[in-house]
């Protein structure tokens, strides 16, 4: 039976490119050139040295609310998005203060404003800590780790920035990763296998290389610092009772207008906002690969262990939210656009689906090929997933068993669990990652992190939960075998397993 479909997107129409895919064509803005927006500038420019005084809600809240029409290009709502994010997040999760529940109208007016032009919810996401968050060290050099770094970090920290630009130079690839996409579709309107293998192949290569550039995470970026430092500050408003917001973010100025006098303060709280915070799964790239593939997940939010009542509620009725659904809403606008396109393009899996009826179980032809190149490329995606499980498991799930008293855990560091590992000296190297901690080295700290946001101790009978609310490591491995269960099996490849 022909499937109708639609036609094959352009990924100028989109705000793409060949050369860089979902990462801006040019570098994004180091800061708006308009002098109207020097006090988001200025709070941005001396944002660690503010959180860390105590002093970034003080600031903020002497914040004129500024008209955001003022933006005109792209680049710089993509700018004041970035700002207005790490602002907001400074303010709700702060430092060593109490955890704020209100977002006061200064940034939430603003940020809601700019949110809305980009098609995106106003909460950190993948692209305001990744996709608009680099620069180029040399403008004549190439647009990888050799040659980037971050604008903004909440911590300072090399081991933050390297996080943010491990995933920056993977969305680099992905315009090499799309464009095998977009050619190997217009290879099936053209019916020619050999154009489909080659294409294929091409980007199983370039998936092969993403990988390769995701394992240098453990270059410089240790775990102790990721979880208990950093993963604080990605955390959103969703399923964070726990953390300290039981109803999520109150965004003043934009949803506590239109009050009736007398208002149950139970109305108030219903106009709270719950987000998920920044996430992998929010990546344009990671979504393109499973729809150009053909991989379907079918993984809802299970809330039913969460502390959100309402969350709860949703859970019994059965109302769960497909995760990879709910991920696109943190995606700028023209990116989710494209990902619909990609979805009623013609489809490579169905093709190769074709094409398999007419392999002749007694001897190799083409169209074994096409689905060889075909599956060759799901194995890397899987390969690719599991590389992330693994790090996932030592970036999170072990530091929140572990806890934060403790030196950070990695490759020849020392174990708090251990009792026989001697304390490393404050000036001495953690020769396991490569990179001196001394503000990390003793064995105890009198002065323990407060369990917020997404970093918080978890014993061995609790769910580590993902940024989406879900139980993270169950969660990826459902997404991994989904990859595996795509995969093509002719009567060739039966035998071949059964040799």
């Amino acid at each position: 039976m022909a499937v109708t479909t639609g036609p094959i997107p352009c990924l100028e129409e989109y705000g793409i490119s060949e050369e860089c895919g979902f990462l801006p064509a040019s570098p994004p803005l180091e800061r708006l050139p308009n002098p109207y927006f020097q006090c988001w500038e200025n709070a941005i420019h001396n944002f660690n040295h503010l959180l860390l005084a105590g002093k970034l809600r003080e600031i903020i809240r002497k914040f004129p609310v500024l008209d955001t029409s003022v933006l005109s290009t792209e680049a710089e709502l993509q700018r004041a998005f970035v700002v207005l994010s790490i602002l907001t997040h400074g303010y709700v999760w702060g430092k060593q203060e109490p955890i704020s529940e209100m977002l006061p109208p200064m940034l939430a007016i603003p940020f809601c404003a700019v949110a809305e032009r980009l098609e995106m919810s106003p909460v950190v996401c993948n692209a305001a800590v990744v996709t608009w968050n680099w620069k180029i060290l040399d403008p004549e050099g190439p647009l990888d780790l050799s040659n980037l770094a971050t604008l903004h970090t909440f911590t300072g920290s090399i081991d933050e920035s390297w996080f943010y630009l491990i995933t920056t130079a993977i969305e680099g690839k992905s315009g090499r990763c799309l464009t095998a996409i977009l050619n190997a579709m217009h290879a099936i309107e053209e019916s020619s296998d050999e154009q489909f293998i080659y294409w294929m192949r091409e980007l199983a290569s370039a998936m092969e290389e993403i990988r390769g550039i995701l394992i240098r995470m453990y270059d410089k970026c240790d775990p102790y610092i990721f979880y208990w430092k950093v993963r604080a500050y990605l955390a959103g408003w969703k399923n964070m009772a726990d953390a300290g917001l039981p109803h999520g973010v109150l965004y003043q100025g934009v949803d506590d207008l239109d009050l009736p006098k007398n208002f149950d303060p139970s109305q108030l709280t219903q106009r709270y906002r719950k987000y998920a915070g920044g996430s992998a799964g929010q990546s344009g790239l990671v979504h393109a690969l499973d729809v150009a593939l053909g991989v379907h997940h079918d993984i809802t939010v299970e809330s039913t262990n969460s502390a959100d009542e309402e969350e709860k509620e949703l859970a019994r009725e059965g109302q769960h939210t497909n995760f990879f659904n709910e991920m696109r809403q943190y995606m700028p606008g023209k990116h989710r656009k494209f990902l619909e396109a990609l979805e009623r393009a013609p489809s490579i899996h169905k093709y190769v689906m074709s094409r398999s009826k007419s392999i002749l179980d007694s001897s190799k032809t083409e169209a074994a090929t096409v689905v060889e190149a075909f599956n060759e490329c799901l194995d890397q995606l899987k390969l690719f997933r599991n590389s992330h499980i693994q790090m996932v498991t030592r970036y999170i799930v072990l530091p929140a068993k572990k806890g934060p008293a403790g030196t950070p855990i990695g490759v020849g560091m020392v174990d708090p669990a251990n009792p026989t590992t001697q304390p490393h000296s404050q000036q001495q190297k953690h020769h396991g990652m490569g990179i001196l901690y001394p503000q990390t080295s003793p064995i105890v700290s009198g002065n323990a992190p407060p369990p917020h946001g997404l970093a918080r101790l978890v014993g061995d009978e609790k769910i580590v939960r993902g940024t989406g609310g879900t139980d993270v490591i169950p969660f990826l491995k459902q997404a991994r075998d989904d990859v595996v269960d795509t995969k093509i099996v002719t009567v060739e490849n039966r035998k071949i397993n059964n040799c």
